[in-house]
């Protein structure tokens, strides 16, 4: 067999050995009868999956730019950062609404008897 895949495991050169039925690794020293060598069903699988999602992708990309032509008002659909007030730039001082949260002074009333209330 002249078209050994790579090692499954880490990717080296395959060699076949001197008996020709095994299939080895220098890199890390595995081993495995030539015949299941480059069977990888999992890979295959994969392969198969995405070349049935790239159909679909490209199916839909055409029938969006169809569709596109037919509706001439659609507009392109373009990125775009809004930022609601600079207190966005501040993320200590920030609530979700995008309003800048400020630290109310505490203001000190004094009383008769002499204590302190802080309001």
């Amino acid at each position: 067999m002249s078209d050994l895949k790579p090692c499954p495991f880490c990717g080296g050169e395959a060699e076949l050995c001197y008996s020709e039925v095994d299939t080895f690794c220098r890199k890390c020293n595995v081993m495995q009868e030539t015949e299941l060598w480059n069977t990888r069903p999992i890979e295959d699988a994969l392969r198969l999956r995405i070349a049935e999602l790239e159909a679909e992708i490209d199916q839909l990309t055409a029938r969006l730019r169809q569709e596109r032509q037919d509706d001439k008002w659609i507009p392109e659909v373009q990125d775009c950062l809004l930022y609601t007030s600079d207190a966005a730039d501040d993320l200590l001082c920030v609530d979700l609404g995008g309003r800048r949260i400020t630290n109310k002074k505490k203001t000190t009333t004094l009383l008769s008897n002499q204590r302190h209330i802080d309001h």
